[in-house]
């Protein structure tokens, strides 16, 4: 026989092989497991069921079957209209590698038996209705890389022995009712790259060890968790996304974050959170969005933060931040989103905000802050994005006068504020030396009254020095006591010869 004709043949004989290798059928028991699968999930009423029930699942291609090496692989019915409840004799696949029943109605517990599939890889059951609680005989998974229960009704605690999980690379708990601590031993999961038990009722302090795991994605967000963030979360390495909003965090955010070199959603807000803007998230270049509103954040905004120049979104509103709005905020090109309102930023709104262009949303509601007059322009740019920002500020009161009524009382008046949603007044200082110091004199017991009669000694010489500020009280859209610049000095001279 010549070579070619002994090639063609071993070529032949390999086809042949392999095409049996791959259409080999299952064993029954298989078979049977997902005719059980079938009927307890409502298989006549699925969206796509093409081929089941006819004959061999991998000879007929049965949807969402894959098979290998003479047994099931892969199980994929995701979005596909399941209900009922999931078989325990799922677990019998023993071979499986991945089962994907994600975005179904699946109802009832899951079952415990599932531990025993020690060759599964992945599991995803997100998106359904199961209930009760994750069985700790998923801790025995040993092969599992990635473990999907999120948006489920699942409660109790999370299984400490899911630490032990140390293949897990992805870990989705999100979006449940699970309460208790999050388990320290999950700084054991060497591997994990994303975290997510958002939207549960936990509890507790957030275990530091986590600050130690290769994680990209840490979502802890709309839980019950207190204490401080711990400081070993200045060690990741890799992470691009950390939220930890909407929880009952405490003292001040780590100097640590910093460090986050590769970091590009940091939202931390709605918390208890106290003390300064770190200066060291101004390293942050990578940033695109910052969310630090509704916590109790004081001092001032940094002019450093002209360093996060792929800024899209900064929300720094419902703090104590203070003083001036820094002009630097205008030289974030890539901002779309700027929310600096609730706080008590005083002085004027820097022109230089102008200068951005992707701009779609500012507030500055409910501060101290105004627009240069003679910068008309300016006035149509805030008008634009935010309407109502004029008549939500607190501002010194304008044409503040004095008219003598008698030879030993004089009235100093002031225009009313065109804020007067909120309460409040305003509060007069009074120094015989223009350069102070000055002591309050009166505080008006609201915002309409515009007049204040003053008291003097008779036909004595004497120079005052007045001061005038708006107060709004704290209310629902400010947790804080705002407090308008002072007024320009307004002098009053006495003497004899008044009114004479």
């Amino acid at each position: 026989m010549k070579k070619t004709q002994i090639r063609a043949f071993i070529i032949s004989i390999i086809s042949l092989f392999s095409m049996n290798f791959a259409h080999a059928k299952i064993p029954n028991y298989e078979r049977d497991v997902l005719v059980d699968l079938y009927y307890s999930t409502n298989g006549p009423s699925w969206k796509r069921s093409y081929n089941w029930l006819q004959g061999d699942p991998c000879d007929n291609n049965w949807y969402g079957i894959t098979c290998r090496n003479k047994h099931l692989y892969k199980i994929d019915l995701g979005l596909n209209r399941l209900t009922g409840n999931l078989p325990a004799s799922i677990s019998y696949l023993s071979h499986l590698d991945g089962l994907y029943l994600e975005g179904n109605k699946i109802e009832g517990n899951i079952p415990p038996s599932l531990g025993n599939m020690i060759r599964l890889r992945y599991l995803w059951l997100g998106y359904n209705k199961f209930s009760g609680n994750i069985p700790s005989s998923l801790g025995y998974m040993s092969s599992l890389m990635e473990l999907h229960l999120q948006d489920n009704s699942l409660s109790g605690q999370i299984p400490s022995v899911l630490g032990g999980l140390t293949n897990l690379h992805r870990l989705n708990l999100g979006s449940n009712r699970l309460a208790g601590n999050i388990p320290y031993q999950f700084g054991n999961l060497s591997n994990l790259v994303e975290l997510d038990l958002a939207e549960n009722q936990l509890f507790g302090n957030i275990p530091s060890e986590l600050g130690y795991l290769p994680l990209s994605h840490l979502r802890l967000y709309k839980n019950h968790l207190s204490g401080n963030i711990p400081t070993s979360f200045g060690m990741f390495a890799r992470i691009w996304v950390l939220e930890l909003d909407n929880n009952q965090l405490s003292g001040t955010i780590p100097s640590q974050l910093g460090n986050l070199s590769q970091l590009q959603k940091l939202r931390l807000n709605n918390n208890n959170l106290q003390g300064n803007l770190p200066l060291q998230l101004t390293n942050l270049n990578e940033l695109s969005t910052l969310d630090l509103s509704e916590n109790q954040l004081t001092g001032t905004v940094p002019w450093q933060i002209i360093n996060l120049q792929k800024l899209s979104y900064l929300n720094l509103s419902y703090n104590r931040l203070s003083g001036n709005i820094t002009s630097y905020l205008g030289y974030l090109h890539a901002l779309k989103g700027l929310n600096l309102s609730s706080n008590t930023f005083t002085g004027e709104i820097p022109l230089s905000l102008r200068n951005l262009q992707n701009l779609t949303a500012l507030g500055i509601d409910y501060n101290a802050v105004d627009i240069n007059p003679y910068f008309g322009g300016a006035y149509n740019f805030l008008n634009q994005l935010t309407p109502n920002w004029k008549n939500t500020q607190t501002l010194s009161p304008v044409n503040f006068r004095k008219s003598q009524t008698n030879i030993n009382r004089f009235t100093l008046s002031w225009d009313r504020s065109d804020y007067t949603a909120d309460s409040g007044g305003y509060v007069i200082s009074m120094s015989p030396s223009i350069n102070g110091p000055y002591h309050i004199i009166y505080m008006t017991a609201d915002k309409n009254i515009t007049s204040y009669h003053y008291n003097h000694t008779p036909f004595v010489s004497r120079n005052y020095y007045f001061k005038i500020r708006s107060i709004t009280d704290p209310h629902v859209h400010n947790q804080n006591t705002v407090i308008s610049d002072e007024s320009e000095i307004l002098h009053v001279s006495t003497g004899i010869s008044w009114g004479l």
